[in-house]
């Protein structure tokens, strides 16, 4: 789903930066920006992304993610919410 959207997003022709653990293939040959090994639950993590950012302006952030609850063993999905600055 966020190949896909990074995909219209670079096709509309807006300038993408998708972040994320680890890229695969097709998300390394959009053509895009990509920003790996950035784990959402560190602090330090997010820190050293917006150091790598450079004070660039985020104008969209698009969340798409799916979180896994070992306590209780279910899965919640936090579906894919656009934020605009």
């Amino acid at each position: 789903m966020a190949i896909e959207y990074c995909r219209q997003l670079k096709d509309r022709g807006d300038n993408v930066i998708a972040v994320c653990r680890s890229a695969s293939e097709e998300l390394k040959n959009l053509g895009i920006s990509v920003e790996t090994d950035v784990d959402i639950t560190s602090d330090e993590s997010v820190a050293n992304l917006g150091t790598r950012l450079d004070r660039q302006s985020i104008a969209v952030s698009i969340t798409d993610c799916l979180l896994f609850y070992l306590s209780t063993s279910s899965f919640k999905a936090c579906g894919s919410p656009i934020h605009e600055a």
